[in-house]
């Protein structure tokens, strides 16, 4: 198994092991409490919250340079703060396929750097 894949699996094992229902992607994941959330170490960020929507369209950014592609974003659907990293959960759209991205990006003293960066399925 890829590093890139362990942060998502380490959240997705996280957010099941929750009794409270949320939406994630189109999906039906189990998410914590805000609470709960600060307790196993992450933050949720609001999805609508222009810096967040900023940091992703940074990461599209990227990727498109990175893959020498022309993805263009068109909505956010989970964002986390772990420390210094943020990892979020973007449906983009690519010769009228809209795909999901998952990206982690680190922020480190106003300097912004993917990490990683993943094709959902």
């Amino acid at each position: 198994m890829e590093l890139k894949y362990l942060s998502f699996i380490v959240i997705f094992s996280l957010l099941a092991a929750s009794a409270s229902a949320a939406t994630f992607g189109g999906r039906k994941a189990l998410a914590p409490s805000p609470a709960a959330a600060a307790d196993l170490g992450f933050t949720h960020l609001d999805i609508k919250d222009p810096k967040v929507i900023q940091l992703a369209n940074f990461a599209i950014d990227e990727f498109n340079k990175a893959q020498s592609t022309n993805i263009a974003f068109s909505s956010l659907s989970e964002a986390i703060q772990i420390g210094k990293n943020f990892e979020l959960a973007i449906a983009a759209v690519d010769n009228k396929d809209s795909n999901e991205y998952f990206f982690n990006v680190s922020v480190d003293k106003g300097v912004k750097k993917v990490t990683s960066f993943v094709k959902g399925g």
